[in-house]
């Protein structure tokens, strides 16, 4: 009965807060909606690691499975020794400790007092390796916009206009793509 009415607790107050609050993504790469490439005759092979809180890994596939600038393109869970590999990795940057002790707080509260956070966010490294041979690395940032509170709630649509995690990985894929062509890999 105990665990059951703290599961309850745990899951009203998670939907609270996802429903009160507002999140932004800022600090990514301005690169058009589409990268405008020509597709290659290349052969690609790519691993994809870490995690997101939204849909960003799923965009990060997405584009390389169907909307990349490379002819072939194939997943592995290991560094092929062969041909062009990719990697992406996507660190979480956490909240500052202050920011962290307001957000649990705020939880507690059922989000009755606010917190916010603008540290917050991803760092995305992506490395090309030839051959089994590291060629290059690139490095992208996105930052996030964190504030909830539940007298907020009014406000929820302006996550419909304001960037979101979508919108950002789709950038730094598209800037990626664009920076591997100048790269002249």
């Amino acid at each position: 009965m105990y665990l059951q009415k703290l599961i309850s607790y745990i899951t009203l107050v998670s939907l609270l807060s996802v429903m009160t609050g507002c999140f932004a993504q800022r600090g990514y790469p301005k690169a058009p909606k589409e990268h405008g490439l020509e597709k290659s005759m290349r052969t690609v092979t790519y691993r994809v690691s870490g995690a997101t809180l939204g849909n960003g890994m799923k965009v990060v596939r997405r584009k390389l499975a169907v909307d990349s600038p490379f002819d072939n393109v194939h997943f592995s869970t290991s560094l092929e020794k062969e041909g062009t590999f990719i990697e992406f990795r996507v660190e979480n940057v956490d909240p500052s400790v202050p920011s962290a002790i307001f957000f649990w707080i705020s939880i507690f509260t059922l989000t009755i007092l606010p917190a916010w956070s603008t540290e917050d966010g991803y760092d995305v490294h992506i490395t090309v390796y030839e051959n089994g041979v590291k060629k290059r690395s690139f490095y992208y940032e996105s930052r996030r916009s964190t504030f909830i509170w539940l007298f907020a709630l009014p406000l929820l649509p302006v996550n419909l206009i304001i960037p979101g995690e979508h919108k950002a990985f789709t950038s730094i894929i598209n800037q990626f793509f664009i920076d591997f062509q100048k790269a002249d890999l």
